[in-house]
């Protein structure tokens, strides 16, 4: 069976809470747990955070499986002081946990994390 590519869903559609409620309190640990502030050596981070928005995508193109995995390894290696982008090397370890989790699937069939094209401003649209 061929898996498709999907083209990126907009954030009004998750905007909604995922359908499944493990699935939704995953998105909700993660957006709590990767704002808060954590140490990269001698300095704090503040600024380095996941949406409830992009947790929710993250978990629909992935599978609550490679998500949860690479949100573990995410949040010890942060704790160790090891990553200056968590919410990156999430990204990143999620596919690579769907990988080796679907070893057989051909690579132009594994999902891509992609973010909908933004709207321009209502200024750019105009001309202005």
């Amino acid at each position: 069976r061929k898996e498709q590519l999907r083209t990126p869903k907009s954030d009004t559609h998750y905007k909604r809470p995922l359908s499944d409620p493990s699935l939704e309190s995953l998105a909700k640990k993660m957006h709590e747990k990767l704002n808060q502030p954590y140490q990269h050596g001698e300095q704090e981070i503040t600024n380095k955070g996941m949406r409830l928005v992009d947790a929710r995508r993250l978990i629909d193109t992935f599978g609550l499986k490679s998500v949860y995995s690479a949100y573990k390894q995410t949040l010890w290696s942060r704790d160790k002081g090891k990553l200056y982008n968590p919410v990156g090397f999430m990204i990143m370890q999620a596919r690579a946990e769907w990988r080796k989790r679907h070893p057989d699937v051909r690579s132009d069939f594994v999902p891509v994390w992609m973010l909908p094209e933004r709207r321009k401003s209502r200024a750019a649209r105009q001309g202005k």
